[in-house]
This record gives C-alpha cells, sequence and structure tokens, in this order.
C-alpha cells in the first residue's frame, strides 16, 4: 500500500516538473493550458452600459429612450440597445478576441446611435478592467461600457 502511494507521489512530482520545465520553455502552451485571457463569463455576467465613446463620456441627454447597452448571452445571442431601437445578432468570443454579427436594416436614423454601432462593429478585442468593458480595434480604445 506504501509503495503505491510512493510510486503515485513520484509520478505526480514529475509531471509537475515536465509541466513547469515545458512552460519555462514554451509559454504559449501554458497559456493556452490555463484557459482564455478574458473569460465569456465576464461578458454574459451582466448587461454591459455605454459609458464612454470616442472619448466623449455618454449621459442620458445624449439618448432619449436611455443609454446604449449590450447583452451576452452564454448561448452566443446579442442583444444591443442602441438608445432608440433593439438590435438582434450573435458573437463569438475566444480570449480576449470578439466578433459581433447583427443586422441593422431597422436601426434608427440618429448621429449618436450610428457612431455607437459603428464602433461595435469595428471592434476586434475586448477587455475588462476594474468593472469596465472596453472594446478594442487592434490597439484603439473605441468604447467603454460598466456592468449595469
Amino acid at each position: 500500500m506504501k509503495a503505491n502511494l510512493q510510486r503515485k507521489t513520484t509520478a505526480t512530482a514529475h509531471l509537475i516538473k515536465i509541466l513547469f520545465i515545458s512552460c519555462l520553455f514554451f509559454p504559449l502552451s501554458c497559456y493556452m493550458a490555463k484557459g482564455p485571457y478574458e473569460s465569456v463569463e465576464i461578458l454574459t455576467s451582466s448587461n454591459w452600459v455605454l459609458s464612454e465613446i470616442k472619448d466623449q463620456s455618454v449621459t442620458l441627454h445624449d439618448f432619449k429612450n436611455g443609454k446604449p447597452y449590450l447583452h451576452f448571452s452564454p448561448e452566443g445571442n446579442l442583444t444591443i440597445f442602441t438608445g432608440c431601437d433593439y438590435l438582434r445578432g450573435t458573437f463569438v468570443a475566444r480570449g480576449s478576441l470578439i466578433r459581433m454579427r447583427f443586422d441593422t436594416a431597422n436601426l434608427c436614423r440618429t448621429y449618436l446611435a450610428s457612431d455607437f454601432v459603428n464602433a461595435l462593429k469595428m471592434s476586434n478585442t475586448f477587455k475588462t478592467r476594474l468593472e469596465k468593458l472596453v472594446l478594442i480595434r487592434d490597439t484603439s480604445e473605441l468604447m467603454y461600457f460598466f456592468p449595469k
């Protein structure tokens, strides 16, 4: 019995050493083993209310029916409130990459709603920091959201 336990402990120790050495020489493999950098669970945890777009703060005065927001469902569905109407679509997020698809045929034609939707279309990555969602195009931060 002690011999079996000792063999299992030794095998586990060897496995940990191999994993550690692999991480030293192949850091990308350790990154992939840990999972995505930004979790989809963060996106789906709440509605995200727009707070800033193009370095301009957004207020209730800017949108008569309420601030725009995003809702990401765990199933990959996307609901967008533009401040004057709703758009429906889908999203895929892997790591910090995000791709959103939605139909704009029924988009209300206000300047701010159009800016909001165009910035969403341009977004290709996201990050969260201090309970803030940031949508990014390459290295340019386009919009900031807070949980609702």
